[in-house]
C-alpha cells in the first residue's frame, strides 16, 4: 500500500489517528506500507506505537531525503523503546520557531 503525505489538510490529532488505523490494517492484513510525509508527527506516532509494542522497531524504516545536489537517503532509526534517532533539520526548525 502506498500512502502519500497523510498529514495534508488534517488536524494533527487526526493524523495520529490515521497512522494508528493504518497500523491496525497492517496488523490485520499483513501488508507493507510505503508512506511519504513532511511531518515529524507521523514518525513520532510510529515511534509511540513501537514503544507500546504494537509495532516492532525492526519492522519500521524511516528515511530522510535531501538533495545536495543529488538525492540522498539517510536512515532515521526508531529504537525498541520508542526513541527516535535525531531527525535531520529538527533542531534547526524548532529553533526557528522559538
Amino acid at each position: 500500500m502506498v500512502v502519500e503525505e497523510p498529514e495534508i489538510h488534517k488536524n494533527p490529532l487526526k493524523v495520529m489517528e490515521y497512522v494508528e488505523r493504518l497500523v491496525k490494517i497492517v496488523e490485520e492484513k499483513d501488508v507493507t506500507v510505503v508512506m511519504t510525509t513532511h511531518s515529524d508527527l507521523v514518525v513520532l506516532t510510529l515511534a509511540k506505537l513501537v514503544a507500546q509494542r504494537r509495532l516492532r522497531a525492526e519492522d519500521v524504516k524511516v528515511y530522510y531525503f535531501t538533495r545536495e545536489p543529488w538525492t540522498r537517503a539517510e536512515e532515521v532509526k526508531i529504537f525498541p523503546d520508542g526513541t527516535v534517532e535525531k531527525l535531520p533539520d529538527w533542531e534547526e526548525a524548532t529553533a526557528a520557531l522559538f
